[in-house]
C-alpha cells in the first residue's frame, strides 16, 4: 500500500462512519473497523529510496494513539469489554505507528 491509499483510508476513519468518529463520539463502535485501521496500517511500506514520508499521512498518523488514549480514559465510565478492546487496539496501533514514523 503506498502513501495516498493509506491517507484516504486514514481519512475515511475519520468520517461519520469511520472508526475514530465512532470512538470520538461514543456511538456504537466498530471494533472491526479498528482492526481494519491496524491491518491497513500493517500493509504500508515506505518507497524503497525515501527517506521522506508525505507530511499529510504524519498528521494523520502521529494524531492517533495521542487521540486514542484521550478516548480511552473517556469510555473507562462505559463497560470493561469496550474499554479492553480499545486498550488491546491503542497498542497495535501504537505499534504500528512507531514502525512506519520510527522513534527518537
Amino acid at each position: 500500500m503506498n502513501e495516498q491509499e493509506l491517507i484516504k483510508i486514514l481519512n475515511k476513519c475519520w468520517d461519520e462512519k469511520g472508526f475514530l468518529f465512532q470512538i470520538r463520539n461514543n456511538r456504537n463502535v466498530d471494533f472491526d473497523l479498528g482492526n481494519n485501521l491496524v491491518d491497513d496500517l500493517k500493509k504500508f511500506t515506505l518507497e524503497t529510496n525515501s527517506n521522506l514520508i508525505n507530511y499529510k499521512l504524519v498528521r494523520l498518523i502521529w494524531f492517533i494513539p495521542i487521540f486514542l488514549t484521550w478516548q480511552k480514559d473517556r469510555l473507562i465510565s462505559t463497560d470493561e469489554i469496550t474499554l479492553k478492546k480499545t486498550e488491546v487496539l491503542i497498542n497495535k496501533i501504537n505499534n504500528e505507528v512507531i514502525k512506519i514514523l520510527g522513534c527518537p
